[in-house]
């Protein structure tokens, strides 16, 4: 999924710039669908091509552009304000709104906190879990958490990455910028409509100690009592101490949690190997973009 400000570098471009930029918004939908992408919303740098042309690209997408508080001139809302994907046997909800208006006054966003909460009038009986991705600042974060019957916020447009989902009553997860992080969020739900736990600091407490165990049985034999290999040792004895009493208590807490979820935000690294085929695709789009005369070639290529 993404929260937008994916298809243009800025709010307003023209000419050469925006040739450019259009190919290489034809040229990312492209990359989504071979991504299996499953929904998105948009930011205000989705508008800067035209409103006819999001359509264009939303009409490419093997994948929902969802908004829920998009306006056009006429007071129309030009796109889906939600989905609902199955997966697993439950059912998955989404709503897409923003807050950042674009360069073209015929195009506004409504109140996203209206918006939101007409849409979970119409889903929360449909759902087993309710994603809100919300494109926008803190200043209306925090009325979107008072909003009964959603269970998890993705924010975006703050580019900022936060490594668990905050204190707040509705988990907030904040998937950083620039493509430099894929985040996993896992979500279990043994019994739908009971509350969720975040157990993100408790999974990343819980990797930490076994790491340091799995460090101190390096080299060690199979079998080995590392109470006994490091024996002699007060310090390292200490160390043990504390990383199985943290296994112990963490792992006596999950078994008592019902729902949970778990955010896990991956670094993108060059030990993530290139798919060739995608690779020499982006490599031709981003010639055609360098030698402004072939752009025009380059979307007729399309």
């Amino acid at each position: 999924m993404d929260g937008g400000d994916l298809f243009f570098s800025q709010p307003k471009l023209d000419g050469k710039a925006l040739a450019r930029e259009q190919l290489r918004a034809r040229a990312i939908v492209y990359a989504y669908n071979q991504l299996s992408t499953e929904v998105m919303t948009i930011g205000e740098n989705d508008l800067t091509g035209g409103l006819d042309f999001l359509l264009e690209l939303a009409d490419s997408a093997n994948f929902p552009i969802i908004s829920a508080n998009l306006t056009d001139a006429n007071g129309g809302h030009p796109l889906p304000p939600n989905t609902i994907i199955e997966r697993d046997g439950l059912n998955w909800g989404f709503i897409g709104v923003s807050t950042q208006q674009g360069d073209d006054p015929a195009i506004a966003f409504s109140d996203p906190v209206v918006a939101v909460q007409r849409q979970v009038e119409v889903l929360r009986t449909q759902v087993d879990f309710l994603t809100v991705l919300f494109h926008g600042g803190q200043e209306r974060l925090a009325e979107l958490q008072t909003i009964q019957g959603v269970d998890l916020i993705i924010q975006s447009h703050l580019n900022i990455l936060k490594r668990d989902l905050g204190s707040g009553v509705i988990p907030v997860a904040n998937l950083g910028n620039q493509g430099k992080y894929v985040c996993n969020i896992h979500v279990n739900l043994d019994e739908p409509g009971k509350k969720i736990k975040d157990i993100s600091k408790l999974r990343s407490t819980l990797d930490y100690a076994e790491r340091g165990l799995e460090r101190l049985m390096r080299n060690q034999p199979a079998g080995a009592i590392l109470e006994e290999v490091y024996a002699d040792q007060p310090k390292v004895l200490e160390r043990i101490a504390v990383y199985r009493e943290r296994v112990a208590s963490i792992t006596s807490e999950y078994d008592g949690l019902i729902n949970t979820i778990d955010f896990e935000p991956i670094g993108m690294s060059s030990e993530i190997k290139d798919d060739s085929l995608m690779f020499e695709y982006v490599s031709r789009i981003k010639a055609a973009m360098s030698d402004t005369s072939r752009v025009e070639v380059a979307q007729a290529d399309q």
